[in-house]
């Protein structure tokens, strides 16, 4: 930073839990060389104002999506003009704070370059996709893209992410991940989108991974993908309680998670078991209950283990506790309080010692990878028994310790 000087410097927050870290690393760079700071994020959507404010180093606060921005915030400060007319920002000037209307989002996605990338890394991220087709009440995704003029979820086109794919090829990627957040699409025009992209990896001969909806996962997909590359698949379980997932307005029951699970299995692909262990309107007898799921599975892991449902501005479930004065602001952080203290209690007992375990948890996780990027033989499905033995230990400990703190 010191010897390029950069004119401005751009930093993304994905969650309201980076903004100490923010606060310090922006008074690093003010110490070091004074440039124009701009700042975009979920969070910035909804408490922009309110963050300028407060932070006194943040120069620009963009709302919405930021490739088209920052060009016209570049623009702006090479003629030495004014912000006024920069959609989409909230901006310093003359100690007030202005701010634009919205930006129209940006609707074909394949109109945005690649991002630029080195090699070094063993997986690399793509983004097929943005924003989510449902409105589950905990996510701050829906709303986000929401709040702009336009069409809230789009897609590129195959030949958009061929591309990606075969660039990243050439840096000597080992997988590929795609970070979209909801996937697979429902019905034949999700399978036909799902057979598109793993044609394309089978062509590039690259391992991938996937997230998805439980209800979106079936047989045909993962028949389909694997062959191709498939190796790894992260599921939005959230919950074992029918009744939590329907404050989540997930959609999906339980019946969909034990049957995406259970095709995994079959078809030995490896799972990511994205789950909220805590939520604030839940009892003791729903953490037993999500205990005894996940352990079933050999999926209690440590991290989903002390999974907390954090309040994100913008989401269905901010809004509510908020309305219910139920929502606790400590240093740019939400909490909310639970109706059950008891449930405070063993989160506050089991977190510590939880996060400790996670060192093994991560160790595994990276055997697993390591195993999943290997072609199909008969050592490899000795190594997967092997390290799924090993999550069925961590789960069944992590079950026990539990457990044994909600009998206390």
């Amino acid at each position: 930073m010191r010897s390029f000087k950069p004119d401005l410097i751009g930093i993304g927050v994905i969650s309201h839990c980076m903004l100490n870290s923010l606060k310090r690393l922006l008074n690093k760079i003010k110490e070091n060389h004074d440039c124009i700071i701009c700042v975009g994020g979920h969070y910035m959507m909804f408490k922009g104002r309110q963050i300028l404010d407060e932070i006194k180093n943040i120069d620009i606060i963009v709302r919405g999506e930021g490739e088209e921005a920052i060009i016209d915030i570049l623009n702006a400060i090479k003629r030495n003009s004014s912000l006024d007319n920069v959609q989409g920002i909230i901006y310093r000037e003359n100690d007030e704070i202005k701010e634009t209307k919205l930006r129209h989002i940006i609707e074909n996605l394949d109109f945005l370059p690649n991002p630029t990338r080195e090699k070094g890394l063993e997986v690399y991220n793509i983004s097929a996709s943005r924003g989510c087709y449902m409105t589950c009440s905990f996510c701050s995704v829906p709303s986000f893209y929401k709040s702009m003029p336009g069409k809230d979820f789009r897609l590129r086109s195959p030949a958009s992410i061929k591309k990606e794919v075969f660039a990243l090829k050439d840096l000597g990627v080992t997988a590929i991940s795609f970070i979209d957040d909801v996937f697979l699409l429902p019905g034949k025009k999700g399978l036909y989108r799902a057979k598109q992209i793993a044609d394309i990896m089978q062509e590039a001969v690259i391992k991938w991974a996937f997230s998805c909806r439980t209800s979106e996962l079936n047989e045909q997909v993962i028949t389909y993908c694997k062959p191709r590359g498939l190796c790894n698949i992260g599921i939005g379980l959230e919950s074992g309680s029918e009744n939590v997932l329907k404050r989540f307005n997930k959609h999906a029951s339980i019946q969909n998670s034990i049957a995406a699970i259970k095709l995994c299995r079959k078809h030995d692909l490896s799972i990511i078991p994205y789950f909220i262990m805590f939520e604030p309107d839940m009892s003791v007898d729903d953490l037993r209950i999500n205990v005894e799921f996940l352990c079933e599975y050999d999926l209690l892991w440590p991290s989903f283990a002390r999974k907390k449902l954090y309040p994100y501005p913008g989401t269905q479930v901010f809004k509510q506790l908020e309305e219910q004065n139920r929502l606790v602001e400590d240093n740019y952080t939400y909490r909310a309080i639970y109706k059950s203290l008891e449930l405070e209690e063993i989160f506050n007992i089991i977190n510590g010692p939880l996060k400790e375990a996670e060192k093994i948890e991560y160790e595994i996780r990276k055997w697993e990878f390591c195993i999943d990027i290997q072609d199909c033989n008969k050592e490899k499905i000795v190594l997967q028994k092997k390290v799924r033995n090993s999550f069925k230990k961590l789960s069944k400990f992590t079950s026990k310790f539990i457990t044994g703190v909600c009998e206390k």
